[in-house]
C-alpha cells in the first residue's frame, strides 16, 4: 500500500509565473524559476508553476492515486480552455509522487481517468519514492 501526491504543473523556459497565477485564478503550491539554484551543483533549466491540494504546508497525501487525480481534475476542468491556451509554448502535466514501503508496490488507472488527463492536454508523470516509516 502506498500514498500519493498529485500536482498540476506547467513548465517552460520563459514562463510568466505571476501571469499563470492571474490567468488561472489559483494560488500555486510550487514555484521554480529558471536559473535559481536547484542544489549545490545545479540550477533549474526552466521555470515551473504547480498547483495541488494541500494539507497544511505540504501536498495532500492520497491513499488512492485515481481518487487524488480525479479530485484535482474536477477543480481544473472549468479552467480547461485557459489551460489549453496556456500550454501553447509550455509543457503541462500531472506530476504524481508515489511513496511506498516495499519494492512490489503497484498502482493502476482506469481508461476513463487516462482519457480525462489527455482531454486536459496533460501528460502523466509518476515519480516513485521508497519510504521507511
Amino acid at each position: 500500500m502506498g500514498e500519493y501526491t498529485v500536482e498540476f504543473r506547467v513548465y517552460a523556459e520563459q514562463l510568466d509565473i505571476e501571469g499563470v497565477t492571474r490567468r488561472l485564478g489559483l494560488t500555486p503550491t510550487t514555484i521554480q524559476r529558471q536559473g535559481e539554484r536547484r542544489s549545490q551543483n545545479s540550477f533549474f533549466r526552466e521555470s515551473m508553476w504547480g498547483f495541488g491540494r494541500t494539507s497544511g504546508a505540504q501536498l495532500a497525501l492520497w491513499p488512492d492515486l485515481e481518487v487524488g487525480i480525479l479530485d484535482l481534475l474536477q477543480e481544473l476542468e472549468p479552467l480547461r480552455t485557459e489551460i489549453l491556451d496556456l500550454l501553447d509554448g509550455a509543457e503541462g502535466l500531472l506530476w504524481c509522487g508515489h511513496f511506498h514501503e516495499n519494492f512490489e508496490a503497484t498502482t493502476s488507472l482506469s481508461p476513463a481517468v487516462l482519457s480525462s488527463i489527455a482531454n486536459m492536454g496533460l501528460s502523466l508523470w509518476v515519480s516513485t519514492y521508497f519510504t521507511n516509516k
